[in-house]
């Protein structure tokens, strides 16, 4: 036909001989990202869910420069009528920001963290999800937000210091190369907490149909007919009818994800299921790891 791929699993690199085809959001194309069509596949080994488009460091910086910015919502909101800017907003409410600092607290404190001198959120916007315990609060974030009180930010991980714990919470399913990204992440700690939406979507009969994907093509064409179906999706409950998209989510995750992740990085895993408010009110289910090199690699620093 006239999409050509390899599906090769970005966690343990399986080739996947099967998938199904996927339009790219036209919202994302919209920010410059010329490709209209992906694929989807399962990797039958590490049951890992991904979309075979993987954006290139000029595309990435395209869709995260102005991420939840003035522009974005514009743009998003124009082809996905939920994403209103009172949504958007949402995410800086207090009661939003303190429920998802208490669940990532409550974890770390089950598992004996409550005691942390320099704690790192990667992709932490202004620093709002670091939990009160923890003495040095980094940020690394694209954006230019201005920081809660107390907060630094530096630019890399590599200009990072040595962190007890270093935070990666809703980051992992948009990068490009998850083992990459998280190889680098333990060159500055030992403790990495982990939390991805939860839920993998489902290659059936539907999302198999050629007519079907064409129609899906032609409406993404215009705002009218893609708003008709457009929904939040990420860690909630989605109809199997419906056709899949590639927007920011790169990779789905499941329990042999991590299982598999752990055995390539060499640490321990700690691996549980929540659910958890959303900014509309609504609750998703997330997935929370805390990944662990041995004790005694801890021990000799």
């Amino acid at each position: 036909m006239f999409f050509r791929d390899s599906g090769k699993c970005p966690l343990c690199g399986e080739e996947s001989n099967s998938g199904t085809l996927a339009t790219i959001s036209p919202w994302v194309r919209e920010l410059g990202i010329k490709s209209r069509v992906s694929k989807f596949y399962l990797c039958k080994i590490c049951s890992t869910g991904f979309f075979s488009k993987r954006y290139t460091d000029q595309e990435m910086s395209k869709i995260y420069k102005d991420y939840r910015g003035s522009n974005y919502v514009k743009l998003r909101s124009k082809w996905e009528p939920w994403y209103t800017k009172s949504y958007n907003n949402s995410h800086d409410s207090g009661q939003w920001v303190d429920s998802r600092k208490n669940s990532l607290t409550q974890f770390l404190f089950a598992h004996e963290i409550s005691v942390c001198d320099v704690m790192i959120d990667v992709g932490g916007d202004q620093g709002q999800y670091i939990p009160d315990f923890a003495v040095t609060k980094i940020v690394i974030d694209l954006s230019e937000r201005e920081l809660n009180t107390n907060i630094q930010r530096i630019n890399s991980i590599e200009n990072a210091p040595y962190a007890n714990l270093i935070i990666y919470a809703h980051v992992l399913e948009h990068v490009v190369d998850p083992i990459y990204e998280l190889e680098q992440l333990f060159k500055k700690t030992d403790r990495v907490y982990v939390e991805v939406p939860d839920g993998i979507p489902e290659i059936n009969k539907y999302r198999k149909s050629i007519l079907r994907f064409l129609l899906q093509q032609i409406s993404s064409l215009n705002p009218r007919f893609w708003a008709r179906s457009a929904r939040p999706a990420t860690g909630r409950s989605v109809a199997p009818t419906k056709m899949l998209t590639q927007s920011e989510h790169l990779t789905f995750f499941s329990e042999n994800s991590f299982k598999k992740l752990a055995e390539i990085l060499g640490v321990s895993l700690i691996f549980e299921r929540n659910t958890v408010s959303t900014p509309d009110f609504s609750t998703s289910s997330v997935i929370q790891c805390l990944l662990t090199r041995s004790t005694s690699t801890i021990e000799a620093r």
